[in-house]
C-alpha cells in the first residue's frame, strides 16, 4: 500500500549508411536501456513520499550531425583558408549516440490545496558526449586547409544537481 516499484527494459538502435563517393560509411549502434522506479509513501503522512529512479538513457545524434556533406561558409572562397569563426560545417557519419546512467532521489509533499513541494537530487554519468568541435582539416573541397565544425564524441561527463519545485494554486 505504501510502496511501489517497477522495472522495464527498452532496446534502441540506430543504423547509418553513407554511399557518398569517398565517404562510404556504415555505422550501427544499439543499447538496452533499463529503468527502475520506486515510490515510498511515508507512513502516517499520506501527503509525503520519496521517489527514486535508476535510469539509462540514449540520445541519438541528429540527422544533420550525421550527414557528411559540407556546408561551406561563403565568406571565404574555397581556394583559401578560412578562420575558426567562419568555419565550414560538416557532419560526422561515425558519430556515436550519448549514453547516460543516472540516479534521482526526490522528496515530495502534496499540499492540501492541490499544490506540490519537492526537492530532487540527481547524478548522471555520460559517455560518448557529443559536442561541436572546430578544427583545421585537409578537405576534399579545397586545396587549402580549412576550419571545419563538426559534431564529435569528446569523452565522458558527469552532471549532478538539486532541483527545487513549488506548485500551488492562487
Amino acid at each position: 500500500k505504501n510502496f511501489s516499484f517497477y522495472v522495464c527494459l527498452r532496446w534502441e538502435g540506430i543504423q547509418t549508411k553513407s554511399d557518398t563517393p569517398g565517404l562510404d560509411v556504415r555505422n550501427r549502434s544499439s543499447v538496452v536501456t533499463p529503468l527502475g522506479h520506486m515510490v515510498w509513501k511515508l507512513p502516517n503522512t499520506p501527503r509525503d513520499q520519496v521517489r527514486m529512479s535508476l535510469t539509462r538513457s540514449y540520445r541519438s545524434p541528429s540527422l544533420g550531425a550525421l550527414i557528411a556533406r559540407p556546408a561551406i561558409n561563403p565568406r571565404y572562397s574555397t581556394d583559401v583558408s578560412n578562420t575558426p569563426t567562419t568555419a565550414d560545417r560538416a557532419g560526422n557519419p561515425d558519430l556515436k549516440p550519448e549514453l547516460a546512467t543516472g540516479i534521482d532521489v526526490a522528496f515530495e509533499r502534496y499540499l492540501s490545496g492541490g499544490g506540490l513541494l519537492s526537492a530532487n537530487v540527481f547524478h548522471r554519468r555520460i559517455s560518448n558526449l557529443m559536442r561541436s568541435v572546430t578544427a583545421p582539416e585537409t578537405v576534399s573541397w579545397s586545396p587549402a586547409v580549412r576550419y571545419v565544425a563538426r559534431q564529435q564524441n569528446i569523452g565522458g561527463a558527469t552532471t549532478e544537481g538539486v532541483e527545487l519545485e513549488a506548485k500551488f494554486g492562487l
